[in-house]
């Protein structure tokens, strides 16, 4: 069986687990999420590190590449910098979305370049996306960002599944975030899962409010050392493992 053929079984796969959890009830906040939850959590890992070389599969969904946003795009073989990633992240909402979103982050690591978009009216951020430092192509976190987001993840009204431009996209109404965790205790329980998976790494003070999770820095010695998120609904806390070394970051202040 090709590659092909084999990830596209896991995206129906993953779709269709999400779908028969809409049908049993509001996903997100049902005690039946947290079984459903588990199953995806492994099937993403897979899904996930494989999204990031099938690049026929984010052009069919609407994700691809950026390089024509910047005026000097580096010779073959070179990578963005960082100025250059944060060009090609602000043209990327800016083609999808106008003024509703703008970014409020761009991470520099190892693997790749990592962006947050943030909702204009709102405050809450939207969704996090991936950039390729070779090709400028733009595609969505794996993880909680498609799992977990309840307005731009892939069941979302938003739609990740469309939202980012593709052939599902779904209209963006407002949607309320009632979820059931506060900040603080989603700090309290991605420290404690911390100190068991990598000990001597502590928490950031701040934390991103997105739409059904929560996602934050954690720091070893005081420095950026990687991100996690938590599940604003079950407390489960997801560590980002696809990022590679911290490298630089910029922060947008949201007007």
């Amino acid at each position: 069986m090709s590659s092909t053929l084999k990830i596209g079984g896991i995206v129906a796969i993953a779709i269709a687990l999400l779908a028969s959890g809409f049908a049993i009830g509001y996903v997100w906040d049902r005690s039946e999420t947290q079984a459903i939850s588990d199953q995806l959590y492994s099937l993403n890992e897979n899904l996930g590190s494989m999204m990031l070389g099938f690049r026929d599969f984010r052009g069919m969904m609407g994700f691809g590449d950026m390089m024509d946003s910047i005026p000097d795009r580096p010779s073959s073989g070179e990578t963005l910098s960082l100025n250059e990633a944060v060009e090609v992240a602000e043209a990327y909402t800016t083609k999808y979305w106008g003024d509703d979103l703008e970014i409020s982050e761009v991470m520099q690591f190892d693997n790749h370049f990592y962006a947050q978009a943030i909702e204009t009216q709102t405050g809450v951020h939207a969704f996090e996306v991936l950039i390729d430092p070779y090709t400028a192509e733009v595609h969505p976190e794996p993880g909680p960002n498609m799992m977990w987001n309840t307005k731009y993840g892939m069941m979302g009204s938003g739609g990740m599944m469309g939202g980012f431009g593709g052939m599902m996209r779904g209209s963006r109404n407002d949607q309320d975030n009632d979820m059931t965790l506060s900040p603080e205790r989603a700090r309290t329980l991605a420290q404690s899962e911390l100190d068991k998976a990598l000990p001597g790494t502590s928490v950031d003070e701040e934390v991103d409010t997105f739409y059904g999770y929560y996602t934050i820095h954690y720091l070893h010695n005081g420095e950026i050392s990687g991100m996690l998120s938590v599940n604003g609904y079950t407390g489960q806390v997801w560590i980002h493992t696809w990022h590679g070394d911290f490298v630089d970051m910029t922060e947008h202040t949201h007007s």
